[in-house]
């Protein structure tokens, strides 16, 4: 068995998951597994899980840490990674890292140096959201990578096109993509078309799919900088309420119109 500390990463983000279990020391992935959609659930998770331990000859009490993929995405499935973080942290008294799913996907794709960008040079992170939406995180270059200039908020993609489009250049012309923003995630893909013609660079599906090693070498970034979190901070990342929020919260305030309060 591998006696060195080990850190376990779990994402289930997107409309399937994966999980991975690698060395904290050098971030070398030992094991990793995927999982489809219908077994995206604390019930089939927890026993993948386990079998993901042991396809490494490890043991829960193995970890020293565990990351997950904090999201914008699936919002049940970033409720369930949260729990099971909480409970790692609870039982088996690991450190917690939370990694915003949006930093996943920048960290893959090629950052140009900070001399060699234009002005307006940015990237963008698209995650599907409901009814034409998505969930936005804009990028600039630095010496460091891409760095987050705008956190996650959720615009419609008509939205998007309208305040972030290259500049049109008055010919008619369709819009080029020579220095304009960078499109990718798994909404860039659903809307290319839109996004092309406005002069979004898009990705293509690679640039649409997170990484698991990336999830885990940002994890222990975090690590090594002290940035586990408390209990209290092991939450999703979300973009706006559940919708069963929002249906409870227009009940309530027809319930208070009909009361006349």
């Amino acid at each position: 068995m591998d006696t060195a500390p080990l850190l376990l990463a779990i994402d289930t983000s997107a409309v399937g998951g994966n999980a991975a279990l690698a060395r904290v020391s050098d971030g070398h992935l030992l094991a990793a597994t995927a999982y489809p959609r219908e077994q995206r659930n604390g019930a089939a998770l927890l026993p993948a899980l386990r079998d993901l331990l042991r396809s490494a000859n490890a043991a829960p009490g193995d970890l020293t840490a565990l990351a997950y993929s904090q999201g914008p995405g699936s919002f049940t499935g970033l409720r369930i990674a949260a729990t099971i973080a909480r409970m790692a942290q609870s039982v088996l008294n690991c450190r917690v890292l939370a990694v915003p799913s949006a930093d996943v996907l920048a960290a893959a794709y090629p950052c140009p140096p900070v001399s060699a960008a234009g002005p307006g040079q940015t990237l963008l992170v698209l995650f599907d959201a409901r009814l034409g939406h998505a969930f936005i995180t804009e990028y600039r270059p630095s010496a460091a990578g891409w760095q987050e200039s705008e956190p996650v908020r959720m615009r419609t993609i008509d939205e998007i096109v309208a305040t972030l489009s290259a500049p049109a250049d008055g010919s008619g012309a369709p819009r080029s993509p020579e220095g304009g923003p960078i499109a990718i995630g798994p909404a860039a893909l659903r809307h290319r078309a839109s996004l092309e013609a406005a002069g979004f660079l898009v990705g293509d599906e690679s640039a649409a799919t997170p990484r698991l090693d990336l999830l885990v070498s940002l994890a222990i970034d975090r690590l090594r900088t002290g940035r586990a979190l408390a209990p209290h901070e092991i939450v999703p990342l979300y973009a706006r309420r559940a919708e069963a929020e929002d249906v409870y919260e227009e009940r309530r305030a027809a319930a208070r119109a009909r009361r006349g309060e």
